[in-house]
């Protein structure tokens, strides 16, 4: 487990909004869930379980943003 602050910021494909949401400065802890497929030459595959803790931080979204 790895504990710290994060960001989490979710893309799609339109080119001209292409953040859907955007979550940062909030405090959490962080753990590989599962079984991890981890690769030395190509995309690796694995589950993060993300725990937000104390502080909340800031949520943009599409809606309430732009593109954040």
């Amino acid at each position: 487990m790895t504990r710290g602050f994060g960001r989490l910021v979710c893309y799609d494909e339109d080119p001209t909004d292409s953040v859907i949401f955007s979550h940062h400065g909030f405090s959490c802890d962080v753990l590989i869930s599962g079984n991890s497929d981890l690769k030395p030459d190509d995309y690796s595959t694995f589950k993060l379980l993300v725990a937000v803790t104390g502080t909340v931080g800031t949520l943009f979204t599409r809606e309430n943003a732009g593109n954040a």
